[in-house]
């Protein structure tokens, strides 16, 4: 039986996706104060919602703020309405919350796998994408150079970070 891509990974490539193991040194600025929150709203998540659940919630809550965004301001040149902006953070915040308890569900499910990792890093760079619009459309500088630079190091740090862990096996996080 015929795979495709999968046929060109050696047994070796295959028993290291097998034995994969998450690991993560540091922790960002924000973290140790946010970690707080992030246990508190996991009580009230039921045991039965799978983690990569979560994380399509808070990639989807955070996609409907980029819908509401293009659709006030299609060209990203006027100004939306102070309720999509309001909506826009919360979203992100959202987002944020649901990206950092899908590991914890995982953790207490005893569900994590390297398949659930690729798709919440999938999702965060989707993220990264939506994040950049609702940015774009809510300061309107999308024809300034500055906002092309941000973009650039927003995709450039999402590579460098997931490089890194390919280079050293772990993410590494610091202040």
């Amino acid at each position: 039986m015929s795979f495709g891509y999968f046929d060109q990974l050696d047994e070796k490539s295959l028993d290291a996706i097998r034995n994969h193991k998450y690991i993560k040194h540091g922790e960002s600025f924000l973290e140790p104060t946010l970690y707080h929150w992030w246990t508190y709203f996991l009580k009230f998540v039921p045991l039965t919602i799978s983690p990569n659940m979560l994380t399509l919630i808070g990639s989807c809550i955070l996609f409907s703020s980029t819908l509401l965004f293009l659709y006030f301001s299609r060209q990203m040149t006027i100004q939306v309405p102070w309720w999509v902006n309001i909506y826009g953070a919360f979203a992100m915040f959202a987002y944020q919350t649901f990206d950092a308890i899908d590991g914890m569900q995982a953790r207490r499910l005893n569900a994590g796998s390297p398949l659930g990792e690729v798709f919440d890093h999938g999702c965060d760079a989707f993220a990264v994408l939506f994040s950049m619009i609702n940015l774009g459309c809510a300061t309107r500088m999308v024809g300034n150079d500055y906002f092309m630079y941000a973009i650039w190091c927003s995709f450039l740090e999402l590579y460098v970070i997931h490089w890194t862990n390919y280079v050293t096996g772990s993410f590494h996080f610091s202040r």
